[in-house]
């Protein structure tokens, strides 16, 4: 897993640009390898900013398996609803 600072300020919650005016966070965005997930033991995920504090609680592990689509499907999530 890949960690990256994030930094805030200047109008921005959370950016791994530094620019001048900002600031470190207390979050760094944790990234999947290729072909790879990361888990908190609930939630799996290619990637999420997290609390420095809370990284120890992630690792790595396979990707969870999805389900294809049917077109209605991808084409409800597209327009917001049912169709």
């Amino acid at each position: 897993m890949i960690q990256k600072k994030l930094f805030q300020g200047n109008g921005v919650s959370l950016t791994p640009v530094y620019t001048v005016g900002r600031r470190e966070s207390a979050y760094v965005r944790l990234i999947a390898e290729e072909n790879m997930a990361i888990t908190d033991g609930v939630t799996v995920s290619t990637c999420a900013d997290v609390r420095i504090s809370d990284t120890e609680r992630w690792a790595d592990c396979d990707p969870a398996e999805q389900e294809e689509l049917t077109d209605r499907e991808a084409l409800a999530i597209i327009l917001g609803g049912d169709l």
